[in-house]
């Protein structure tokens, strides 16, 4: 090339040679391909950090389940415990029924003492008019003595048989009513006992699941924001880079229009 392009060369480009401004270019590809391979890499990142959300959030989702199915199992704790003390008051019914039919057969065993009582009056009135009696041989005074005696014994006999029915039905009654109080005290102790512990479970599974899932969000918003934080720099520093390389285009572009004259000069005018 001749002393007159090479100064129009250099007159185009600035000062700059051939070599420096493909050395220049390179490094700009260089750079480019650098930076496309760290946005690759951001990319990467956010998508890998959107799964690993992805399946917390589905984590959460199973706890969540399970903590319903807690839940679900706590209601049927206390509807069994609801049940066995509905069945303690319908036994606490049935012994209170039992109570009245002892209290009726009481009731019916102190008449029949009664009238045991006004047939031994009858019988001592039948007794006196026979030992009045003095041209009566039939009845002496033993067999008047037996008759009382065995009157006296059916009498006593009715009296024990009455006191045995009534000790015997207030022990039975006592002794159920008792047992009856007992299981139901217990059935509805073991019930709330089973229910708060549900219940204590079931919160602490849902206070640490809510943590979990606010830290996750905290941790996911912070890598967002920086990762946005970052691009908009990186954008920031294109224009100037798309700057520096326009001009450098513009002056090869020069070069080439006034070379191309030179060597033509029918397209002198026309550049």
């Amino acid at each position: 090339m001749s002393d007159e392009k090479m100064v129009m060369l250099k007159s185009a480009l600035g000062g700059y040679s051939k070599k420096d401004v493909n050395k220049y270019i390179e490094k700009i590809s260089l750079d480019f391909a650098r930076r496309e391979d760290e946005l690759k890499a951001e990319a990467e990142n956010q998508r890998r950090a959107v799964s690993d959300a992805k399946q917390r959030t589905e984590e959460l989702s199973r706890m969540l389940d399970e903590l319903a199915c807690e839940a679900y199992s706590s209601e049927n704790v206390a509807l069994e415990a609801k049940k066995d003390k509905d069945s303690a008051c319908e036994r606490e019914k049935e012994l209170a029924q039992m109570l009245d039919e002892l209290a009726c057969r009481l009731y019916a065993a102190e008449k029949r003492e009664e009238e045991l009582k006004a047939s031994l009056a009858g019988m001592a009135s039948r007794i006196a008019e026979y030992e009045n009696r003095e041209n009566e041989d039939v009845l002496t005074g033993e067999v008047v003595e037996k008759i009382r005696t065995k009157t006296e014994e059916m009498i006593c006999m009715a009296g024990e048989e009455a006191k045995d029915i009534i000790s015997s039905a207030e022990s039975k009654a006592e002794e159920l009513i008792s047992q009856a109080k007992l299981k139901a005290e217990n059935i509805i102790s073991e019930a709330n006992a089973k229910a708060g512990a549900t219940e204590g479970k079931i919160k602490k599974m849902y206070s640490t699941a809510a943590e979990d899932y606010c830290e996750q969000i905290k941790k996911l918003t912070e890598e967002m924001t920086s990762s946005a934080d970052r691009a908009r720099k990186k954008q920031e520093e294109r224009p100037l880079q798309n700057e520096k390389t326009s001009t450098i285009d513009d002056k090869i572009d020069t070069f080439f229009r006034a070379l191309f004259s030179q060597i033509n000069p029918k397209n002198k005018n026309r550049s």
